[in-house]
């Protein structure tokens, strides 16, 4: 069952002769209840997609040409060994997105402190995400939500402040699901 992104909404490949042509939501899914965003139900289209690149590409005189898997990685090892020679272990950053499973970042954080020795690991959660951690920490004295999302659905009026929810939060279109519960008010 195919995972998307670090929100964990679960979704089937839909697969005629041998080729992904579209994407069903996990009806059983607790995290998505069987709806997913417009990233999801369109995940699939870049999958057979001619602007694809299926091939490695290397920078040869200034221009990008097609190499070999072997080619590519051992440009890239010997790259990754300069920059250790070079810097030592501060010559490297990684930088994982919060968009990321948890197992995904935590790999990432291994990979960085194992293989190439550096502390020099970050989330972008951080920085995005700290404003609204200090301001919950400072308002209810927890840094976390204080209610679980479900709790949404059977409150009678709903206040979104500075917030384009449908843009910006990938579930959003749970949001439509809100009347079924009697909400009578979504200001936004």
């Amino acid at each position: 069952m195919p995972i998307l992104c670090g929100i964990g909404c679960t979704l089937n490949l839909v697969v005629k002769d041998g080729k992904v042509v579209g994407v069903e939501p996990n009806q059983r899914s607790p995290i998505n209840e069987g709806k997913l965003c417009p990233k999801g139900m369109t995940c699939w289209e870049h999958v057979h997609s001619p602007d694809r690149l299926t091939t490695p590409l290397i920078k040869k005189d200034g221009k990008f040409v097609e190499a070999s898997l072997d080619e590519a990685l051992d440009l890239v090892a010997s790259k990754l060994k300069e920059t250790n020679d070079t810097y030592g272990p501060l010559g490297f950053g990684f930088q994982v997105s919060c968009r990321t499973s948890n197992e995904d970042c935590y790999i990432m954080q291994k990979f960085a402190r194992v293989g190439f020795k550096t502390n020099n690991v970050d989330n972008c959660a951080r920085i995005c995400h700290g404003p609204s951690v200090a301001g919950l920490s400072l308002s209810f004295g927890s840094g976390a939500a204080t209610n679980p999302f479900e709790v949404l659905h059977f409150s009678y009026y709903k206040s979104y402040i500075e917030t384009y929810v449908v843009k910006n939060w990938k579930m959003s279109v749970i949001f439509r699901s809100f009347h079924i519960y009697g909400c009578s008010k979504i200001v936004l």
